[in-house]
């Protein structure tokens, strides 16, 4: 340890003179070598002034022997209650807080403070300079997203440490960015998909009468098409891009804010999954409201109380959900998208929750201290609804539609950030609605005295085995869209 102490004279780079105390010091200390830690003390204390003062930013060398220093010098004896850290020590903790403002060097220097010192008006002091020191590179970025970062390290950072004041300024600071400073970029690729393909895909619906049609409209399959399919384009797609390998990714709401983060790789395959069904509901969405557009404009639309009876003499469903699947469908012939997409989108969760009753499945949240007794929400019991069977494609669907990390209309509709829906997002969420609803038998039914008919319909929603010719076609086509599309958003 003399020998590290003495080189601090030699011609040693100020990393290697660090290195070598430091050394010094795990030596000395479970050896407890009192008699030595002066001098190995009084050259670290000068070599962490010295780079202070230097010109030449050096945290590598600075940081670790502040660590050291902060844990403080060796006790008395057993009955010593505190390590006495050297004055020197705390003032340089607070110089490198000056200096060294990138969000993980003042971090480091924080969680140190919170560590090694005792004086809790010190503590907080270390930590509301680190918590500025991010609000800091905030105000000095001048793009959205930058600025939206640095705001949401500090919101992070204050919450963590009970700094609800400055928790409080960063929020206040994260809603008032201006959109415009964000620097959003579209991608976009011609579509594969020709006007006489889906021409010829619509024409499926051309029928005799509207039920009929509606028939057709409630045997095709599920507007993201084949999970299995997606998740390996999803693979294929995070393997070969070095983006994904190296980068997490965030999502923004539609109020503008950041949303959540997928970090994990089990996150990043959900996100590109869910980008992939988004691309492709997109599609399917103008070809389902193309298809009701042709049965308004071909079939006198009957009242809701006799579309409704028909829908339960036709599937034996429940009355109160076809009554509400009916009522979506003239809304939306009706032109009114918002009003369809607020009737459909709480009944779809209805439905799922009447087929997890109708299974005897233990939904119900009983009240515990302050928590009130309710049924738990569409996020909590779709997974429930799987594991009795239901069809994964239709699943994923509705997850895509409703939940995050896809489309989240759930949650937009019930905090009153959708303000307006088009013809296609109504005629994806009627179609959610109608692929559970019409799965809910009606009470008094044969259907469900017997749940074993009820789990099997789970597993083919729509009563098909097979998917036909125009469905193969127009997903086929789809997928070649889909991959594309995607393979451009995952490269660098």
């Amino acid at each position: 340890m003399e020998y590290y102490v003495a080189a601090q004279n030699g011609n040693f780079s100020q990393l290697d003179k660090s290195v070598m105390l430091v050394r010094a010091w795990s030596i000395l200390r479970p050896l407890r070598l009192k008699d030595l830690e002066p001098s190995v003390e009084k050259a670290m204390i000068g070599l962490v002034g010295s780079t202070l003062r230097a010109d030449v930013s050096a945290p590598g060398t600075v940081l670790p022997l502040l660590r050291c220093l902060l844990e403080g010098r060796l006790k008395e004896g057993k009955g010593s209650k505190q390590a006495d850290i050297p004055a020197e020590a705390i003032d340089y903790l607070f110089c490198a807080l000056d200096r060294y403002k990138a969000d993980h060097l003042s971090k480091q220097l924080a969680y140190m403070a919170r560590d090694c010192l005792n004086n809790k008006e010190l503590i907080d002091l270390a930590l509301r300079k680190a918590a500025s020191n991010l609000m800091e590179a905030a105000e000095q970025a001048t793009e959205g997203h930058a600025k939206t970062h640095w705001l949401q390290e500090a919101a992070k950072f204050a919450r963590k440490f009970h700094l609800y004041d400055i928790h409080g300024e960063c929020v206040r600071q994260l809603q008032a960015i201006d959109p415009s400073t964000f620097q959003w970029m579209t991608i976009r690729t011609a579509s594969t998909i020709r006007a006489s393909d889906i021409e010829s895909y619509v024409r499926n619906f051309d029928q005799p009468e509207l039920f009929d049609a509606l028939i057709v409209l409630f045997e095709t399959p599920s507007p993201t098409g084949s999970r299995e399919e997606n998740e390996r384009i999803a693979k294929r797609i995070i393997e070969n891009s070095l983006t994904h390998k190296l980068m997490g990714t965030a999502t923004y709401g539609a109020h503008g804010l950041p949303q959540k983060s997928y970090d994990t790789e089990s996150e990043k395959l959900q996100y590109q999954i869910n980008s992939i069904e988004s691309i492709a509901m997109g599609t399917q969405g103008g070809i389902l409201s193309a298809a009701l557009d042709r049965m308004a404009g071909t079939h006198v639309i009957p009242p809701t109380g006799d579309l409704a009876a028909w829908l339960v003499e036709r599937y034996g469903s429940d009355p109160g959900l076809c009554t509400s699947l009916a009522e979506s469908l003239l809304l939306y012939w009706g032109r009114d998208y918002v009003s369809c997409v607020q009737l459909a989108m709480p009944r779809v969760e209805a439905a799922v929750r009447s087929l997890l009753l109708l299974l005897d499945e233990p939904i119900y949240r009983v009240e515990e201290e302050k928590s009130l007794g309710q049924f738990p929400g569409l996020g909590t019991m779709l997974p429930l609804l799987d594991k009795h069977g239901f069809d994964p494609d239709w699943s994923s669907f509705i997850r895509a539609l409703l939940l995050t990390p896809g489309r989240n209309l759930r949650n937009l509709g019930a905090h009153g950030f959708l303000q307006d829906a088009d013809k296609q997002t109504a005629a994806l969420v009627i179609r959610a609605l109608s692929v559970v609803a019409l799965l809910a038998p009606e009470e008094t039914s044969r259907k469900a005295c017997d749940l074993q008919e009820v789990r099997e319909s789970l597993s083919s929603p729509t009563g098909r085995k097979h998917i036909g010719f125009f469905d193969r076609l127009l997903f086929k086509v789809s997928s070649r869209l889909n991959a594309t599309l995607s393979l451009r958003l995952g490269r660098p």
